[in-house]
């Protein structure tokens, strides 16, 4: 998944619910979704690449 043309790591849990590195306490039912909880998150931050 990318937010802005950066790239967002999301990892699909063990249960079927995805997580991404901004919210990994939140998860949610797709991988879009979790893009979605990711920008509302970020409130117009930079997602910074994660290593």
């Amino acid at each position: 998944m990318f937010v802005d043309g950066a790239e967002l790591h999301v990892m699909r849990n063990a249960d079927g619910s995805w997580i991404s590195v901004v919210g990994h306490y939140a998860p949610v039912p797709s991988p879009r979704d979790a893009a979605r909880a990711a920008v509302e998150e970020l409130r117009g931050a930079s997602l910074v690449p994660f290593d």
